[in-house]
């Protein structure tokens, strides 16, 4: 029973090309084909370690062999300690023998072509696993400064939490799972998840010393998707120099219908859009004079300050083409076919109101 070596089963990029046999001296592809085993075996743990193995249950028996280790360890150490060093030690050296052997057999020979994608595959999965670490790498240095001496303030703390609160056997289980685990994707999502709130970044900030923002750029777009935002320069609006100060313009399409005895109004029907609705027809107010700022979840109301930059809507001469100065587009009676003139076919019609602001989070805590 071998560990045979399969061809692309290891593969995590693919590269394609002439052959580069002929082109490279012989005393380099010799050492390729003398390192190449160990390649293999070392693409095999950074994809168990980086998560990007075609086979993800491995790394949950790999978790579950650890906790189960180090929760049944006082039985473990008397009984199967021994067991437990012979079987590992006799699985490694069966894997690393059987790979070398199947190697250097003529069935499955490796051409230079995956020995180099194996160590582009290696290169990559340890860059890939060592990304945390370059966060400290391009730390400057008062941060660094500053993150080692909260670390130093912070020692009495962990002492007290190794000595009176978690047992050895409890940090040994945390750290193990966490490192076996910080590349898996349920992981990744997890603490994305976490640092979205403001309460684990203000917990951060003060256990380390460095300075987090406090907004989420991602999920402030999310949440301002729906409206434009605009750049400051060209505007000729008073800005304010606040780099957390943004500039809205907000779209508001105004609908009505025509009936019969009282025209044009914005009497709408039960199951069509409302008279007054985004661009994605939800409706944002009954009317421009009751419109109300959106509300960002992860801002509190006191620090997410809004100031109207106009002093009154405007109509969008580009929804009508430059057709029309009260900006209408007629439609049928299902809001199809847009015409810019009315007419006895016409008996829906919309146009676009405009109104630009500006939104700035204050970061300071009150």
């Amino acid at each position: 029973m071998k560990a045979r070596f399969t061809r692309g089963s290891h593969s995590f990029t693919n590269q394609k090309g002439p052959p580069l046999l002929p082109k490279t001296h012989p005393s380099i592809t010799s050492s390729l084909y003398g390192v190449f085993p160990f390649l293999v075996l070392l693409d095999r743990l950074m994809s168990v370690l980086t998560w990007t193995n075609k086979d993800p249950f491995f790394n949950f028996i790999t978790i579950a062999i650890y906790m189960t280790i180090v929760l049944q360890w006082s039985y473990i150490s008397i009984i199967g300690l021994p067991i437990l060093i012979s079987l590992g030690s006799c699985a490694i050296i069966w894997s690393v023998s059987t790979v070398v052997e199947d190697l250097k057999s003529e069935e499955f020979p490796p051409t230079l072509e995956e020995i180099l994608d194996t160590l582009s595959n290696v290169s990559l999965r340890i860059e890939y696993y060592l990304k945390p670490s370059k966060v400290f790498i391009r730390m400057k240095s008062s941060d660094k400064v500053k993150l080692l001496f909260s670390l130093f303030l912070m020692t009495p703390v962990h002492v007290f939490l190794v000595t009176r609160i978690f047992q050895t056997r409890t940090l040994l289980l945390i750290t193990g799972v966490g490192f076996l685990s910080y590349h898996s994707p349920w992981a990744t999502a997890t603490r994305n998840i976490l640092w979205r709130s403001v309460l684990i970044r203000k917990i951060s900030m003060f256990a380390t010393g460095l300075e987090f923002s406090m907004v989420d750029k991602n999920l402030e777009i999310s949440y301002l998707q729906d409206y434009k935002v605009i750049e400051p320069r060209g505007t000729g609006a008073p800005i304010t120099s606040n780099p957390n100060g943004k500039i809205l313009e907000f779209h508001v399409i105004e609908n009505q219908r025509r009936w019969v005895g009282l025209g044009w109004c914005n009497i709408m029907l039960p199951f069509e859009r409302a008279a007054f609705t985004n661009e994605k027809n939800v409706e944002c107010c009954v009317d421009l004079q009751s419109f109300k700022f959106p509300h960002i979840p992860h801002l509190t109301g006191e620090n997410c300050k809004w100031k109207w930059l106009e002093e009154n809507w405007r109509i969008d001469q580009k929804f009508c083409n430059y057709n029309k100065q009260d900006g209408w587009v007629y439609y049928n009676n299902n809001w199809e076919d847009p015409q810019y003139q009315d007419s006895l076919t016409r008996f829906t019609r919309s146009r676009l109101w405009t109104r630009r602001a500006l939104v700035l989070v204050d970061q300071t805590d009150d």
